[in-house]
C-alpha cells in the first residue's frame, strides 16, 4: 500500500496524508504550498506531542514550510518517521508513492 493510501496515515479517524503547509521562510513567491509539494529538508518527532512529526519542505522557488503529520497508532507513526528521515531529500510526492505494508 502505498504511503498516500495506507489505512493508518489517520488522526481520529480523518486522512492526515498530504500535511497542511505552512509558509515559515523564503521569497514567499506563493502564499502556500498544497498537497504534495516540495522536498523534505527535516524531519522530527514532536517531544510533547506523541504521534505527531513535524516536516519542513522546500519548494523549487525556495521557499519553506512546515507541516505536521499526526497518527491514532504509534507503531505506525514510528515507521512513517524512519520513512520520512530516511528520503529527506526527494520530493514530496515520490515518497507518497512508496510502497509500505
Amino acid at each position: 500500500m502505498q504511503v498516500r493510501n495506507h489505512p493508518l496515515m489517520v488522526y481520529t479517524g480523518r486522512p492526515s496524508w498530504p500535511p497542511q503547509w505552512q509558509w515559515i521562510s523564503g521569497p514567499k513567491t506563493v502564499e502556500s504550498a498544497a498537497g504534495e509539494a516540495g522536498t523534505p529538508k527535516r524531519v522530527q518527532k514532536a517531544r510533547v506531542l506523541g504521534n505527531t512529526i513535524f516536516i519542513t519542505i522546500e519548494t523549487a522557488s525556495g521557499d519553506r514550510f512546515t507541516g505536521q503529520l499526526k497518527f491514532d497508532n504509534e507503531i505506525f507513526a514510528e515507521t512513517i518517521l524512519l520513512l520520512l528521515q530516511k528520503h529527506v531529500g526527494q520530493t514530496i510526492k515520490n515518497i507518497a508513492q512508496i510502497e509500505i505494508p
